[in-house]
């Protein structure tokens, strides 16, 4: 299974979309229980646009959102510059420690 992102625009941050896809995951998160291998990150790069990234265990529970939002397949993100939004603190083990993110792939 593949790691996904969101690409959101300033105007989608003002409109508060990453609360609203947060506030959807947490919820679905925390009704199964916390999925071990399920975790929601984010990263804010200088290129003006903030990224949301879901693991590949969350994808069974957060395809709709992906889809809904234009996700896209993503390489594992690194951990310079992502903050885990929800999961485990031990989620960051998920990340790749020798990038900062896989924005810059198309």
């Amino acid at each position: 299974m593949s790691w996904y992102r969101i690409k959101l625009n300033t105007d989608d941050v003002v409109a508060f979309k990453h609360g609203e896809i947060q506030n959807t995951f947490e919820k679905r998160f925390f009704d199964l229980g916390g999925p071990r291998d399920a975790a929601l990150f984010s990263s804010s790069l200088d290129d003006g646009f903030l990224y949301i990234y879901f693991s590949p265990g969350s994808l069974s529970f957060c395809k709709d959102i992906i889809t809904a939002y234009s996700g896209e397949p993503c390489e594992t993100p690194g951990r310079i510059g992502v903050g885990l939004l929800v999961g485990y603190h031990d989620a960051l083990d998920l990340l790749r420690q020798d990038q900062s993110n896989c924005a810059d792939e198309s």
